[in-house]
């Protein structure tokens, strides 16, 4: 049997074991996993390195603005840097702007993408609008492989309760999974108002500006909301102790709810807003 490629030696990762061996390569594809495999035309010696399948980034902001401040990372550089990371799969958010559709978003951002990124990708789609048309769309949207809508509970990019009510209701029918940026945006402004009148403007107020209290309430709101109506929903990068045990109590209690965070909710504390000046 030959092979495209061989990566020798390496110390093979998977779901369940670590082991050294051989991986063989063909057409693209991992072909064989082996003590010992025959040369191949281009081989790779991995002894003393992990070799583990790419990784999968389910949630990137990449060529988008919001708020007047665009994303750093195009799709060619934000890809690049990436694979350099070792990612080689990622799911970017095609955003809804006001009017348009849900297929017309997903278009702008294939269009963004396209010829383009370095590696494999695929898209959430943000809905800004709720209306009769845009419910419409999401079985169409579901059976050409785009499952997963997002939604914001913030002020201003939210769709408001009942919106969210019909929107969960109706990607239930459809087998959608809804994504949740799960803060109460009416406790944000009135922190906000009220650092703003004092005059706290340093950033170490930035996170008395978003109190887990906040995250919390959405977050067990959004679960209730998904519960009556027998929805799935993801809350996206949760940072907070509060809002984890929301997730984990209704995990127990049967409702279909799954949770990411980010590296920065595990390494640092609110504490890192003190560096540096007061």
């Amino acid at each position: 049997m030959s092979y495209d490629l061989v990566v020798r030696g390496g110390s093979v990762i998977t779901a369940t074991d670590r082991f050294e061996a051989d991986i063989g390569v063909r057409a693209g594809r991992v072909a064989a996993i082996a003590e010992a495999l025959p040369p191949a035309d281009r081989e790779i010696d991995a002894r003393g390195l992990l070799v583990l399948p790419g990784g999968v980034d389910v949630h990137t902001h990449l060529d988008v603005e919001v708020g007047g401040v665009r994303t750093a990372d195009d799709f060619e550089s934000g890809t690049a840097a990436a694979a350099c990371g070792g990612v080689t799969t990622i799911c970017d958010y095609a955003w809804q702007g006001r009017g348009q559709s849900l297929t017309g978003a997903v278009e702008a951002w294939k269009a963004k993408a396209s010829g383009r990124a370095h590696i494999d990708y695929g898209f959430h789609v943000i809905v800004s609008e709720v209306t009769d048309a845009t419910l419409a769309e999401i079985p169409r949207l579901v059976a050409t492989g785009y499952p997963s809508l997002k939604v914001f509970m913030i002020n201003e990019f939210g769709i408001g309760d009942e919106a969210f009510v019909r929107l969960l209701e109706a990607s239930r029918k459809a087998g959608a999974l809804v994504n949740v940026h799960a803060e109460n945006g009416d406790m944000l402004d009135h922190c906000t108002r009220t650092l703003l009148a004092a005059g706290r403007r340093n950033p170490r107020y930035y996170a008395e500006s978003r109190p887990a209290l906040a995250e919390a309430e959405a977050t067990r709101r959004a679960i209730d909301y998904a519960a009556l109506v027998g929805a799935e929903v993801y809350i996206v990068h949760l940072s907070c102790a509060e809002a984890l045990e929301a997730v984990s109590a209704a995990r127990k209690r049967g409702v279909r709810v799954w949770a990411e965070t980010r590296p920065i909710y595990l390494a640092l504390t609110r504490e890192r807003y003190e560096v540096g000046g007061t």
